[in-house]
């Protein structure tokens, strides 16, 4: 491991302790609270909303973390989403030098940290990574049960029932408890594995699984 990576860890743990414990401790340094009317409108929600108190509590835990060398790659996963947040809001909402800058280089040492600890994240990384309990034949992974049209593998009629059931309770639950336009992309999207377990169901072998 290079020789940066130790005092990046450190640096960039004690910033996001310092910024988490700041909000946590009354702001004895001013937050960013915008000036453009939408930077403005998206601190304002969150505030309001407590969300971000949430996004402060996983940036410390984070920032711990990082500062103890424990489970560094997923610190590293935990405090990304927060920088990207942040970046978004201070550049392009907020157009502002100052704030930009800064979500700039927390989001450059996140970034550089996550790529020194690019060997703990492979299995995600991989084409088709395989999932807790899954192996790498075709009928022991969800692609080559759901996904795969090819004659090698078959659904039995327990795994097409199954995985049936689980479409029709998701499709349930989106058409009768979010009636929104979020409800409706989510049925959109439902159709997807959908129509393909369809296409599996013409090879389904009523045999043992």
């Amino acid at each position: 491991m290079s020789a940066w990576v130790t005092p990046l860890r450190v640096v960039f743990g004690l910033f996001l302790v310092l910024t988490s414990l700041n909000h946590f401790a009354g702001a004895i340094v001013p937050e960013p609270l915008g000036t453009q009317p939408l930077a403005v409108q998206l601190m304002t929600a969150l505030h309001d909303s407590r969300l971000y108190d949430v996004a402060m509590g996983f940036e410390l835990l984070a920032g711990v973390l990082l500062l103890a060398g424990v489970a560094v790659p997923f610190a590293l996963c935990m405090a990304l989403p927060i920088q990207v947040c942040a970046l978004f809001w201070a550049l392009i909402l907020g157009h502002d030098f100052l704030w930009s800058a800064v979500a700039v280089i927390a989001l450059a040492a996140n970034t550089a940290l996550m790529f020194s600890h690019l060997g703990a994240y492979r299995g995600v990384l991989q084409r088709r990574a395989l999932a807790f309990g899954e192996g790498p034949a075709l009928g022991d992974n969800y692609d080559g049960l759901y996904m795969h049209l090819g004659p090698r593998q078959h659904l039995t009629t327990r795994q097409f029932i199954t995985a049936a059931l689980v479409l029709a309770a998701a499709m349930a639950f989106y058409w009768y408890l979010v009636p929104s336009v979020t409800g409706q992309f989510a049925r959109l999207v439902i159709l997807v594995p959908a129509i393909l377990l369809a296409l599996r169901g013409t090879s389904v072998r009523a045999r043992r699984a």
